[in-house]
């Protein structure tokens, strides 16, 4: 399967997001490649932001997301059962463009 990417909704100020990669994922970053690939790592990341500074030139948001990884069995005595990651941060966007 693909990277799939889901906006949930988009409100004045509010984005969720969703997104997640399944088995196959390695395989699309490197498609040429003959080499074996590394074991197949799944994940699903939940993002939420919030528009902060919305100017005719510049759209700033905060931000924050979690992902979710399942690891295969191998794996999990470097990884653990059930590893996530966290992160927060800022988004910034160009305005509507003038021509």
């Amino acid at each position: 399967m693909a990277i799939s990417r889901r906006e949930f909704f988009s409100s004045v100020g509010w984005t969720a997001l969703a997104a997640a990669c399944l088995s196959g994922c390695n395989k699309e970053i490197v498609p040429d490649s003959d080499a074996p690939l590394p074991p197949q790592t799944d994940s699903e990341e939940w993002s939420r932001v919030r528009d902060i500074v919305t100017h005719p030139r510049l759209r700033m948001g905060i931000g924050a997301n979690v992902t979710f990884y399942h690891v295969p069995d191998d794996l999990k005595p470097l990884y653990g059962s059930s590893p996530k990651s966290y992160h927060i941060f800022l988004r910034f966007r160009p305005g509507k463009m003038n021509h």
